[in-house]
């Protein structure tokens, strides 16, 4: 695992499908993010115009969330008119948020050290989390080498 780009920036609100779930994140991340896809694929959509307008990701939600699992939210940035059949789904906009974000290349199983590391930069810097953590998916793993995926993870500062 490498981290790399450690940056304060700020991040606008995003239109976003967004889709919960609680469990173990491997298979629970997998079947939302199915889920995201499809919809996104529907004739309906592909029709309208409907796009992805930037990677898929998650949010970490509420305290149960652990290395293994908890509840979380995928979400998807969009743009056009979106028609929506799965009731889980639902489209809504993320609030602008100033985040110390920093890029993790490497397996999705190390991912658990890199918020260990976002948690430890957090304190040492004297700066408090705001809001639940993101990590955004930057290159498909059906397409890349697992030693060479790149993830970016985002804490909410205050």
């Amino acid at each position: 695992m490498e981290l790399q780009n450690w940056t304060h920036k700020d991040v606008a609100p995003m239109r976003v499908m967004t889709i919960r779930g609680n469990g173990p994140y491997e298979a629970l991340l997998s079947e939302l993010i199915g889920r995201i896809c499809t919809e996104m694929q529907t004739p309906e959509n592909i029709r309208t115009g409907a796009r992805a307008t930037g990677p898929i990701g998650s949010v970490y939600v509420g305290d149960d969330s652990d290395e293994t699992g908890g509840t979380v939210e995928v979400v998807l940035s969009v743009a056009g008119t979106l028609t929506i059949s799965d009731p889980g789904i639902e489209v809504v906009t993320l609030p602008a948020v100033t985040v110390v974000s920093v890029i993790c290349k490497g397996s999705y199983r190390n991912l658990g050290l890199a918020h260990a590391q976002m948690l430890a930069y957090l304190e040492e810097n004297g700066l408090r989390q705001n809001g639940s953590p993101r990590e955004y998916y930057l290159n498909d793993p059906a397409e890349t080498p697992e030693e060479d995926f790149l993830t970016e993870i985002q804490y909410p500062v205050a």
